[in-house]
């Protein structure tokens, strides 16, 4: 099984964060190397490939690539790590 994912072409990124905003969950950001600001996608297996970041690309950096998805996918992330909880004493 495999759910496309984005790749980002970064030489023709012009950083303007349409791929940010469309994202619904929040897995693009900004990275500046030298003097050029460019989106990068973080955590892929969230990723539900949806398209909207490709689609929202006014300058087509961003294709919708093939990815293979793991028989074992990583535990989601509890909403409140146990370290912050308020343990009433």
């Amino acid at each position: 099984m495999a759910i496309r994912i984005p790749k980002i072409d970064a030489a023709r990124c012009s950083g303007c964060g349409r791929c940010i905003a469309a994202c619904h969950l929040r897995l693009f950001a900004f990275e500046t190397h030298e003097w050029k600001k460019t989106s990068v996608l973080h955590d892929s297996e969230r990723c539900s490939g949806c398209g909207k970041c490709a689609a929202n690309c006014a300058i087509d950096a961003i294709t919708m690539d093939q990815n293979p998805v793991s028989a074992n996918p990583p535990p989601a992330e509890p909403a409140c790590p146990a370290a912050v909880r308020f343990i009433p004493v």
